[in-house]
C-alpha cells in the first residue's frame, strides 16, 4: 500500500510531538509535504492520512459511505466519557437515524428560545467579579458555559444532585486538563485503578456519581410524566423516531454527556479567544462597540445575534484559533483516489481544517485577525470548517454560535473590561482540545 509521505521519525516520537505541540507540528509538516501527508500517531501508532486541500476535503466528506465510514478507533478515546451509543460514537445508518431524531432540538425557534437565558446567566457571572482584580478569562468562560450547558440540558433544577452535577462534570474533565494527566486517553494500558495514585480510578468514581444523578433525574421525570419540559433532556425524552420509538435511559445519558463535553469547553475557549482579539486590537473593539450601540442600552438578544460585524469577529476567531484542529477520522471502506494517492481499505483519513484555515490562497495574510474577510466573501463549507463537515458536522453549531455572540455582546454592551496580557496567543493541549496557554488575563473596570 502506497501512503502519502510523512516524517521518518519513530511512531512514538511522532505521537509525542502531535500530543505536546500539535499546531507547530502540523504547520511544519505542511511546509515539508504539502496538502496531504501521513502521521503515525495514537494509542496504536497506526498511520493516519492528514488532508487539508478543500477539494480533497469535499471528496472525503461527500463521498458515499461505500468509500468512507466513521472511524471506530476514534471511539476508543471518547467512549470513557460519553459511552458507546451517542451521536458522536455511532456510525452508519444508526448515526443518521439518531441525528435526524435530535436535529430539531438544535435549530430554528428552539435555539432562539434559549437566547434570553444565555444573556441572564452571563450577566450573573460578570456581576460577581470584583472590579480591578485580575481574572483568568478562559477559566471564567468555561465556568460560564458549563453553567449554561447544564441549565439548557437539564433546566434550573432544585434537585440537590443536579446542583452538584456541574461541579462533578468539570472535575471529571479536570483529570485530563494537562498533557501529562491525559496520557491514559491515548494509551489504554494506563487505564488502571491505583487508588489515590490513579487518574483513571478517580475518573471512574466521579463518573459513577454523575451517572447516579442523571439516571435519578430521568427516572423521576418518567415517574411524574415530566418528559415535555422545555430543556434539552425533556425534548430528547419526548422525541420519537419514524417508528414511534424513544431513546432509552442509557441513550439519554450518553447524549447528555456527549452534548456537555463536546459543547461547554469548546465554546468557553472560543469565547475567550474572541474576547482576546476584541480587546487586543482597538480598531476591532471600536467597530464592535459602534455596532452594539446601535441597538440601545437593553438590546434584544436575537438582534445582537444578527449583528454582521460581531458575527464576522466570531467567525474569524474560529478560523484563526483551532480549538480542535482536525475532524473525526474516517476509515476507507473501498479503494479511493485522494490527491493522486490510491488509499486502500482500512486506511485512516482525517481532514485538517486548521491547515485549511491557514491557506493564503483562501485567506490572504492568514495569521492576521481580519473579520472583514467574512463580510467581503462567502467561504464554501470545505474552505471553512470550524464545526467539521459532512454528515458528522457538529449538531450544536447554531447553538454554539448563538452562545458565543450573546455572551460577548452582553459583556461588551454592559461592562468595561481590559486585557492584562497582550502576549501572542500560544496553544496548549487540553485533553482533546487546544486552549490559550496563558488562559488570557483580564480585569473588570466597572459597568458601562
Amino acid at each position: 500500500m502506497s501512503l502519502p509521505p510523512g516524517p521518518s521519525d519513530p511512531a512514538i516520537v511522532q505521537t509525542l510531538q502531535w500530543f505536546l505541540d500539535p499546531i507547530d507540528y502540523l504547520e511544519e509538516l505542511h511546509g515539508k509535504y504539502g496538502d496531504i501527508f501521513t502521521l503515525s500517531v495514537g494509542w496504536n501508532f497506526s498511520p493516519i492520512v492528514f488532508v487539508s486541500h478543500p477539494n480533497a476535503i469535499e471528496k472525503i466528506l461527500t463521498t458515499r459511505q461505500e468509500h468512507f465510514q466513521g472511524e471506530l478507533e476514534t471511539k476508543k478515546f471518547i467512549e470513557p466519557f460519553i459511552g458507546a451509543s451517542s451521536l458522536v460514537t455511532l456510525i452508519g445508518e444508526r448515526h443518521a437515524q439518531r441525528r435526524k431524531l435530535l436535529k430539531p432540538q438544535f435549530h430554528g425557534d428552539q435555539v432562539s428560545s434559549y437566547s434570553r437565558w444565555i444573556c441572564d446567566i452571563t450577566e450573573q457571572f460578570i456581576e460577581h467579579l470584583t472590579p480591578g482584580i485580575q481574572f483568568c478569562a478562559c477559566s471564567l468562560m468555561e465556568n460560564l458555559t458549563s453553567k449554561i450547558a447544564v441549565d439548557l440540558l437539564l433546566g434550573e433544577s432544585k434537585n440537590q444532585d443536579l446542583q452538584k452535577l456541574d461541579a462533578l462534570l468539570k472535575e471529571l474533565l479536570s483529570i485530563v486538563t494537562t498533557p501529562f494527566s491525559a496520557t491514559w486517553l491515548f494509551f489504554p494500558a494506563l487505564q488502571q485503578d491505583w487508588n489515590q495514585w490513579s487518574s483513571w480510578g478517580r475518573f471512574v468514581r466521579l463518573q459513577k456519581q454523575i451517572d447516579a444523578a442523571i439516571y435519578k433525574e430521568i427516572a423521576e421525570r418518567r415517574k411524574n410524566n415530566d418528559v415535555a419540559l422545555n430543556d434539552i433532556l425533556g425534548l430528547m425524552m419526548s422525541a420519537r423516531d419514524e417508528h414511534g420509538k424513544t431513546l432509552t435511559d442509557r441513550e439519554l445519558r450518553n447524549e447528555l454527556l456527549s452534548l456537555f463535553f463536546s459543547g461547554y469547553q469548546t465554546t468557553g475557549i472560543s469565547i475567550t479567544v474572541v474576547l482576546f482579539w476584541i480587546y487586543h486590537l482597538p480598531n476591532i473593539y471600536q467597530k464592535v462597540m459602534a455596532e452594539l450601540d446601535t441597538l440601545g442600552s437593553d438590546p434584544d438578544p436575537m438582534a445582537v445575534a444578527k449583528l454582521p460585524y460581531l458575527n464576522a469577529v466570531c467567525q474569524e476567531s474560529l478560523r484563526i484559533f483551532s480549538v480542535t484542529p482536525i475532524t473525526s477520522m474516517r476509515s476507507v471502506v473501498k479503494t479511493v483516489d485522494i490527491m493522486g494517492y490510491k488509499l486502500e481499505p482500512e486506511t485512516k483519513v482525517t481532514c485538517c481544517f486548521h491547515l485549511t484555515h491557514q491557506r493564503p490562497d483562501i485567506y490572504p495574510e492568514p495569521h492576521k485577525f481580519k473579520p472583514e474577510r467574512f463580510l467581503e466573501r462567502k467561504f464554501s463549507q470545505y474552505e471553512y470548517l470550524p464545526f467539521g463537515g459532512g454528515n458528522r458536522r457538529c449538531i450544536g453549531e447554531a447553538l454554539a454560535l448563538l452562545e458565543m455572540k450573546l455572551v460577548v455582546g452582553t459583556i461588551l454592551s454592559r461592562y468595561h473590561l481590559e486585557l492584562c496580557d497582550r502576549l501572542p496567543l500560544k496553544t496548549q493541549r487540553r485533553s482533546f482540545l487546544l486552549a490559550p496557554a496563558s488562559g488570557v488575563k483580564m480585569r473588570l473596570l466597572g459597568r458601562r
